[in-house]
């Protein structure tokens, strides 16, 4: 491999998400869920040599998590699970 070696890699994923909440309290929401979509992963090298490959597939995953809110509309979350990560954390709103 030499020095103008470029990879380049694309991981995309499209997914409708259900899920099933709890209120424990006012303020903290559990929940759990399903997702369904599409999957396009790719990868292409060039270098000495060029190659490419790629992927499009069904994919799912399950999720739990956790929403605390700290203002009547605005709070963050936390989940763990198999869709498009094994953790997240973020911020959620309430309409």
């Amino acid at each position: 491999m030499g020095d103008g070696d470029k990879w380049k890699y694309t991981d995309v994923i499209v997914m409708v998400r259900g899920a099933l909440h709890y209120p424990v309290s006012d303020k903290f929401d559990a929940y759990g869920g399903v997702g369904l979509g599409m999957r396009y992963a790719g990868v292409s090298f060039e270098g000495n040599s060029l190659g490419t490959a790629s992927s499009t597939a069904v994919t799912s995953g399950l999720f739990v998590g956790g929403r605390y809110f700290f203002a009547q509309n605005i709070g963050a979350f936390a989940e763990l699970g198999y869709d498009q990560s094994y953790r997240k954390i973020g911020l959620t709103a309430k309409f």
